[in-house]
């Protein structure tokens, strides 16, 4: 509407007019403030993904120092067993040793208990061998045979 046609209307009119002009200014305004709650949601669901991407990025972090976190534990692991392992290897090389060693040494101990004591058997035999042949002479000499029980002489 123009200046002119304005001018031209009653106060009545102006007053329905201005009325409509109200409700459309209150309308328009309730569309703006559906608007603006529009465009905050919006602006908050992006603020929303952004987060979700932040966590998201460090849920993904905090998995990845897990993962490396699991792997050096498992490897720790299987080092501390690799080694447990070598030290049993070790140990029985040295018990193995430690046994032959000592099979050794008391082998080479029977040996010379037993060689001693051959020799001790065969110095004794031959001790014997040698009062028997001293008695022998004493009896041939002496005829000293009536002292021996069971012989045919009888004591005189």
């Amino acid at each position: 509407m123009t200046d002119k046609q304005l001018r031209s209307l009653s106060k009545m009119q102006l007053l329905s007019l201005l009325h409509k002009q109200e409700v459309e200014l209150e309308r328009l305004s309730a569309d703006n403030a559906k608007l603006s709650e529009r465009a905050l949601c919006l602006e908050q669901a992006g603020s929303l993904a952004e987060a979700s991407i932040i966590v998201s990025g460090i849920v993904e972090a905090t998995q990845k120092a897990a993962d490396v976190y699991l792997d050096s534990i498992q490897k720790a692991e299987a080092d501390k067993l690799e080694s447990i392992a070598k030290l049993e290897e070790e140990a029985k090389e040295r018990a193995l040793r430690t046994l032959e060693l000592k099979n050794a040494e008391t082998k080479a101990r029977l040996e010379r208990l037993v060689t001693d004591m051959l020799r001790m058997f065969d110095n004794q035999l031959n001790n014997l061998a040698a009062l028997k042949d001293e008695l022998m002479e004493l009896i041939m000499k002496n005829d000293i045979e009536y002292l021996i029980p069971g012989s045919s002489r009888t004591n005189e």
